[in-house]
């Protein structure tokens, strides 16, 4: 996850609650020229692209106290336009 972040940390997003100041979730992935998601995306971080036309997600985490509030349906458009 960390080598992930230090090259795709703009698709890394992070919910924190503004009233406790926790973190409720996050959802992250990376950006690719490929159309089909591929089981390396996971573990090597050197796949992502910068200019990559695709953006795969590869997790959307929340805390069990945070969901069915609609985090994860949130981040969506975010993956959508962000390519």
């Amino acid at each position: 996850m960390k080598a992930r972040i230090a090259v795709a940390a703009d698709l890394f997003f992070v919910a924190i609650d503004r009233q406790s100041g926790k973190m409720a979730g996050f959802v992250n992935g990376i950006a690719t020229d490929e159309s089909k998601l591929r089981d390396e995306f996971y573990t090597d971080a050197s796949l992502h692209d910068p200019k990559g036309k695709n953006a795969m997600i590869l997790g959307v985490d929340v805390l069990p106290e945070y969901r069915g509030r609609g985090h994860a349906k949130a981040w969506h458009p975010y993956f959508i336009i962000c390519k």
